[in-house]
């Protein structure tokens, strides 16, 4: 399940006082998103090689021409000559901001990105979520493909009214695209207007021919961009994929033809993988073609946790993170913190879409807010084990959590309801499921009287097994197919474009190679 920004309708806003508490919570959302993007920004310049050629070169100025000497006023004179040199050239340069970061790119102050080249086809990923937002599955998949030498073309869900499309380097390979289109746009509520899909067409056209794409893929990832996947299809002949990671029902607040468009998009995409075996049997009969390739983790990011079994004889620290949301089951959790107080619960993430009355009310609970995806190591450190305190509802049934990888990365105990997909985990040993809060705390309790290094080490194994390379390798063999199909070559896997591709199903079985 990906977390995506909490949306409101007016068709579903009880007053006018929740619509500007919702606008106001939409701006604050986008300034934190500005400013995290301009800090991890500074903090990249500052840890580059360049600055710190530029520190030395400041700190030898003022050595050889101390503040305030005639050497100093000479240095001062030229650095204003150069300035004005620069000011000329740059009103001479038709795209001076293009020149600027591809001269940032030049000395390690950004992000370098490298041509596409036959074998290594552009992606255009058309997302559920910004790439700034939660760092989850969208992008995951997608620096996997940048790393494996595709250019990502990665579009903004916000829109501007220009012509041609705007775009920043923001990793190696990865451009964020923002498109030309109505800037109130909603993704989640709304419907791409024609007009401003033909803009975006048109932007992309564009933007193919100055960067020399001759070949891409579309990845398209929530309903809204259905008919932009299409028009890009069949203007350039780049198939569809759509990577399905949620029962879009289940979102509260959808827009009226956000189902609709998902489930044209299950019949005209090339190519529907999902990440759970339930949304993958409940799309097949709709699609030309489909595939499992379930979530996994950064196993690097995450193993470096400190994993170490805590001392029988402090209490321990029961942890969460991500959304505390509609499907976050605050009661269980408020019930379990109230039936061991002497444990401590401390749970990471935002709350603007659920109800924590229950969770405030005991002191054993701490709401700690959000926390940037490159933090959360240092803050899982001192957890004891982990629960995934989930609703029952058709949103979660279908749902492969990526927590679950990331946790048992760590290699400490997890307790979680009995979705589908964390059943055949559980029947492998590697979690304790629990329905109640009496069996949350039983089933920790016995998770952390049984914990030990073996224990670790297969939950390690496991989730080293199931890492975001791994799933894009698979999702890169199911589109070789579709690229022979589309340049009219004999597709290598076979005339059917029906069922399962192998490489995906392989995928499908990984998670439960254990049991």
């Amino acid at each position: 399940m990906v977390n995506r920004p909490l949306a409101s309708s007016p068709d579903h806003a009880g007053t006018r006082l929740d619509d500007e508490l919702t606008g106001l919570r939409a701006e604050l959302r986008a300034k934190d998103l500005e400013l995290r993007d301009l800090r991890e920004q500074l903090r990249a310049i500052h840890n580059s090689d360049a600055w710190a050629v530029l520190r030395t070169l400041g700190q030898l100025r003022t050595a050889l021409a101390p503040p305030g000497t005639r050497r100093d006023g000479m240095v001062k004179g030229a650095l204003r000559s150069l300035r004005r040199l620069k000011k000329l050239t740059a009103g001479m340069a038709q795209e001076p901001r293009s020149i600027r970061r591809a001269l940032r790119a030049a000395v390690g102050l950004g992000p370098k990105v490298e041509p596409a080249t036959r074998r290594n086809y552009a992606v255009i990923c058309l997302p559920m979520i910004e790439w700034h937002f939660r760092f989850q599955r969208p992008q995951q998949l997608m620096r996997r493909f940048a790393q494996a030498g595709h250019l990502v073309l990665y579009a903004a869900n916000r829109f501007h009214r220009g012509a041609r499309a705007r775009v920043r380097p923001i990793e190696t390979n990865v451009l964020e695209v923002f498109l030309p289109g109505d800037p109130a746009a909603n993704v989640y509520q709304h419907d791409l207007a024609p007009v401003d899909r033909d803009r975006m067409v048109a932007a992309v056209a564009r933007l193919a021919d100055e960067r020399g794409l001759s070949e891409a893929v579309v990845v398209a990832q929530h309903p809204y961009w259905t008919t932009l996947a299409e028009a890009l299809r069949d203007r350039f002949g780049w198939p569809i994929v759509y990577d399905c990671m949620d029962d879009h029902s289940g979102f509260l607040h959808n827009g009226p033809g956000t189902i609709e468009s998902e489930g044209r998009l299950v019949s005209t995409a090339d190519l529907v993988v999902t990440s759970s075996a339930r949304l993958r049997d409940g799309l097949a009969g709709r699609a030309r073609r489909t595939g499992l390739i379930r979530n996994a983790c950064e196993y690097e990011h995450f193993s470096s946790v400190l994993s170490a079994p805590p001392a029988a004889s402090h209490a321990p620290t029961i942890g969460y993170y991500g959304a505390i949301a509609e499907w976050f089951d605050g009661a269980l959790v408020a019930e379990l913190a109230a039936i061991r107080p002497a444990w401590r619960f401390e749970l990471i993430g935002s709350t603007l879409a659920g109800d924590v009355r229950l969770l405030e009310a005991q002191a054993n609970v701490r709401l700690l807010g959000e926390c940037p995806y490159a933090d959360l190591p240092r803050r899982l450190a001192g957890w004891s084990a982990y629960i995934i305190p989930f609703r029952r509802v058709p949103l979660t049934e279908a749902t492969n959590p990526v927590k679950v990888y990331e946790m048992l990365a760590t290699g400490k105990p997890v307790a979680a309801v009995a979705l589908p997909e964390l059943v055949p985990i559980g029947e492998a040993g590697l979690i304790r499921l629990a329905a109640t809060a009496e069996e949350f705390a039983e089933a920790i309790e016995r998770e952390l009287r049984e914990d030990g290094d073996e224990a670790r080490r297969r939950r390690r194994e496991f989730a080293a097994r199931n890492t975001w390379a791994a799933r894009q390798a698979d999702l890169a063999a199911a589109i070789d197919p579709l690229r022979w199909r589309s340049t009219g070559r004999v597709d290598p896997a076979g005339p059917s474009a029906t069922g399962d591709h192998s490489a995906i199903s392989r995928t499908a079985s990984g998670a439960t190679s254990e049991g």
